[in-house]
């Protein structure tokens, strides 16, 4: 048995589609200004701490040596790592901030990237759009009448004849009788088909299937920019961030904890040991 899926909305062709794509775009833009803003306030961040020199500052030639006793180096080294850890802090906060803004955003997008999936497979798939397709009658009824038409034209025709049937579809780029010449043929016997229905399909040439498919794909490519990118910021900091850019360059097939954090059973197999 074939098994059925909830209902999908109808996405109208063209401006529900691009409505559609705008909409990812918009969030795409969004998750980059965030990111690149978070980007300059973590270099801000570093700027901003500082390690005073300690002990005497000598000239031995051509080059300035600092003079340190054992307590200022002790000193020396105590500040620096005060400056590190307050620089972490910094830049842990700004990340944390980043989350906010921007993993609500990329979990939107990974819903569209999805739909944008089904709507490819199960709405604007070629089948669907010859369907559906009107051709160049002025309405569904005329559009009915003439498949009508062609079905009891094609009906039980010689094999060689459905063949000249289907180049003719192809030349003209008749969408209505594409859609009758492979009904047609895919309802015979294996042995009885005039041509293999997907050579077929690949043949024709049809606008909207074309353009659907692109702008689809773009809706699940602009998602993945965003993983990518979300998932690099920051690679500095270690495992976290390691995972996360294990996640990007997956492409967004594990999924994002609420905080943003990735759960190590959501990380794939051949990136599980990229922390370690």
């Amino acid at each position: 048995m074939i098994e059925l899926k909830p209902q999908l909305p109808i996405l109208t062709y063209p401006d529900g589609l691009k409505t559609f794509v705008s909409q990812q775009t918009e969030r795409r833009a969004r998750v980059k200004t965030a990111i690149d803003n978070a980007t300059v306030a973590v270099q801000n961040a570093r700027d901003s701490v500082t390690v005073p020199v300690i002990g005497d500052s000598k000239r031995v030639g051509n080059a300035n040596v600092t003079l340190r006793t054992s307590e200022d180096a002790k000193l020396q080294s105590a500040m620096r790592s005060h400056a590190q850890r307050q620089t972490v802090k910094l830049i842990g906060d700004i990340r944390a901030e980043l989350d906010k803004v921007a993993v609500p955003i990329i979990k939107d997008m990974n819903r569209a990237s999805d739909l944008a999936k089904e709507y490819a497979t199960r709405h604007f798939d070629i089948h669907s759009v010859l369907r559906r397709a009107r051709g160049t009658a002025n309405g569904l009824m005329e559009a009915t009448q003439l498949r009508a038409y062609y079905a009891e034209i094609l009906e039980d025709i010689e094999p060689r004849e459905l063949a000249a049937f289907a180049q003719q579809a192809i030349d003209h780029g008749d969408p209505i009788l594409q859609d009758a010449v492979q009904r047609e043929n895919f309802t015979r016997s294996r042995d009885g088909r005039a041509f293999m229905n997907a050579t077929f399909l690949g043949l024709i040439q049809n606008t909207e299937f074309d353009t659907a498919q692109a702008q689809l794909a773009t809706v699940t490519m602009l998602y993945e920019q965003a993983t990518v990118q979300y998932a690099t910021f920051g690679r500095e900091f270690g495992t976290v961030s390691l995972q996360r850019m294990a996640y990007g360059l997956n492409y967004g097939n594990s999924k994002l904890n609420e905080d943003g954090s990735i759960s190590p059973r959501n990380i794939p197999a051949h990136f599980a040991d990229v922390g370690e």
